[in-house]
């Protein structure tokens, strides 16, 4: 009888654990589009840790490149499609990686005791902008940039502010980014050892709203392009390099807006709430994203002009 017992009890086990599983959501982020327009690089958990994946925008050919065993995030594509920079902690901490598209020769790029991540290319394929930030809570992110062979590190932004997802300009002269108010120094410090009541009051002194800037491409020449009260993110530039695309709640609800890159001509494109952080294609007719629909997340396009709306994978 105890030894029925036992295998009931394993068997019970096997099946609760199956149950955890199968209703452990998959998740889809950071999706980016391939120079001919043809293929869209994403991140998922769909085999567990996440890994990287490429899919043709007709929802046919879904391949990992990467195994999973580590957390592998944030691909982008090179301008000539040859390549993908990623982020991974397969080595202990998050730092960026390169590899071919079709995931062979996967190498390190960065090796600094920092955070790296958010890795955007530049237009000639020689340089990564990211973001990176000392690896202990309630520290700046700055920005970088560095050569694809791993060499000439070098911070473009000042460390008195927080500054994040750099975005190259298509003539690569810029580098459009955003940035939030900072803590200061003292709070910095002792963030850690602060009870959870210190925090909130000093989040709460904190403005937090993101605004979008850019510049030159040696970090020079730094200038504000939006000033609200509610967040400006998640930029893009149009292939011409006249138009600045981002996701704003200044309406009153989340939307996709676009505006000339010296600010002027603000207006709203897309629902943001049916668009989630959106990544425009290179030729400015779609939007790649993931959402939440219904407890599952998918990866989508959208056709700016017809306005519909396409699943590739996941969602069911």
């Amino acid at each position: 009888m105890k030894k029925l017992f036992f295998l009931l009890g394993i068997i019970f086990a096997g099946f609760a654990n199956a149950q955890v599983q199968e209703n452990k959501p998959i998740y889809y982020y950071n999706p980016d589009w391939s120079a001919n327009g043809k293929q869209i690089v994403f991140e998922s958990t769909k085999d567990g840790k996440f890994a990287i994946y490429t899919i043709q925008t007709d929802g046919t050919n879904l391949t990992k490149l990467t195994n999973g065993e580590f957390n592998d995030e944030q691909p982008r594509w090179s301008p000539d499609g040859k390549q993908i920079v990623f982020i991974s902690d397969r080595d202990g901490h998050l730092q960026l990686y390169l590899m071919n598209a079709d995931g062979l020769q996967q190498r390190r790029l960065t090796n600094a005791p920092d955070l790296d991540y958010l890795p955007d290319f530049s237009p000639d394929g020689k340089w990564v902008a990211f973001m990176s930030r000392k690896e202990r809570t309630a520290t700046l992110h700055d920005i970088y940039v560095i050569r694809t062979d791993g060499s000439d590190r070098t911070r473009l932004t000042d460390e008195a502010t927080n500054e994040m997802s750099p975005r190259w300009s298509p003539n690569g002269e810029k580098v459009l980014f955003t940035r939030t108010d900072s803590f200061p120094k003292d709070v910095q410090d002792n963030f850690a050892k602060m009870s959870r009541e210190e925090r909130l009051k000093a989040i709460a002194k904190r403005n937090s709203s993101a605004e979008i800037f850019v510049m030159k491409k040696d970090g020079s020449d730094v200038r504000r392009l939006t000033n609200n009260d509610v967040s400006d993110d998640k930029t893009a530039w149009s292939k011409d390099g006249k138009t600045i695309y981002f996701v704003s709640e200044r309406d009153g609800s989340r939307n996709i807006h676009a505006m000339k890159s010296d600010s002027s001509n603000v207006r709203i494109i897309a629902d943001g709430t049916m668009v989630s952080d959106p990544n425009i294609s290179r030729d400015g007719r779609f939007f790649a994203y993931t959402k939440e629909v219904n407890k599952k997340w998918g990866l989508y396009i959208y056709d700016i002009k017809s306005e519909k709306e396409q699943l590739l994978t996941g969602g069911i």
